[in-house]
């Protein structure tokens, strides 16, 4: 029974980050119509950062406050200024091919100073393992799962409930319509990319819980997160039902399948789900980005 919680929960925790980071993709691919293919590195950058001002000697708390900070201002602020206003013009699939290649070079930059081997990050101030009558489950797993529904939940409620979220979603839904009634695109398009890099920072901390950092762990999240956005058919709520399914059906299947193998998880659970589906719409191509 413990084993079985185990990988539940566990999968649940899994699921939850890469909701967190499918959902600030499925915001940008809504207002942009273009997938980020850097999303997993947007994570893996920051991680790095944290760690590297860690130890450099920063406090964990200044150290977080740094990565943060730079993932928000480098890969929202100028990401949307330098790269996506003068190429978004062009459209969606340019934009699209300009993150990939901003993936890989983030990618091998982050291979070049940091290698590719697994990095402890900071060690939890907390117990490993809480007890529920008998039964130990880890604690980062519920740190984890309540940080990203606190986040979520926040998000959800400023996208339905603020004249801003409004005029964002106006945006999704048609952008020409939205700037003729006066909604600012350029502003509201630099706040989704904002708003990404500020879940993707919140990710990249939530992933060192478990102790280590890596790169393949910014492989698995891009491939997660385009997943969850591709069977969550492009709605926000979907994507982030569809990251938690991801989650805990990778977690469950882990243990049966062979170790090189796992990876594959989540994309054989994507093709079969295409396969045997519906046809999943990838969405509309709206206004070129501003």
């Amino acid at each position: 029974m413990q084993d079985v919680l185990h990988l539940l929960v566990g999968g649940l925790a899994t699921g939850a980050i890469y909701a967190l980071v499918a959902a600030g993709l499925t915001l940008q691919f809504q207002m942009t119509g273009a997938v980020n293919f850097a999303q997993g590195e947007f994570v893996m950058a920051p991680a790095f950062v944290m760690l590297m001002a860690a130890n450099l000697g920063l406090p964990v708390w200044a150290a977080i406050l740094v990565g943060m900070a730079i993932a928000m201002l480098l890969l929202g602020v100028v990401f949307k200024v330098a790269v996506v206003g003068p190429i978004g013009r062009h459209g969606a699939v340019p934009l699209t091919l300009a993150t990939l290649a901003i993936g890989l070079f983030l990618h091998e930059a982050l291979k070049a100073v940091f290698g590719e081997a697994a990095r402890p990050m900071f060690t939890p101030a907390f117990a490993p393992y809480l007890d529920f009558g008998g039964i130990s489950l880890p604690t980062e797993a519920f740190v984890v799962i309540v940080v990203v529904a606190v986040m979520l939940a926040v998000l959800v409620s400023f996208l339905g409930d603020t004249r801003t979220g409004r005029a964002m979603q106006a945006i999704a839904q048609n952008p020409v319509a939205a700037r003729v009634v006066g909604v600012p695109v350029g502003r509201m398009l630099l706040l989704a990319f904002v708003l990404n890099s500020f879940l993707t920072g919140i990710a990249s901390l939530l992933i060192g819980l478990p102790g280590r950092i890596g790169l393949a762990d910014g492989v698995a999240l891009a491939v997660a997160s385009i997943a969850a956005m591709v069977l969550g058919r492009g709605s926000l709520p979907g994507a982030i039902a569809a990251a938690l399914l991801l989650g805990v059906l990778e977690n469950v299947a882990a243990p049966l399948v062979p170790v090189p193998y796992r990876n594959a998880i989540v994309p054989l659970v994507l093709v079969a789900a295409m396969v045997a589906g519906p046809r999943v719409p990838v969405g509309r191509t709206p206004e070129p980005a501003q």
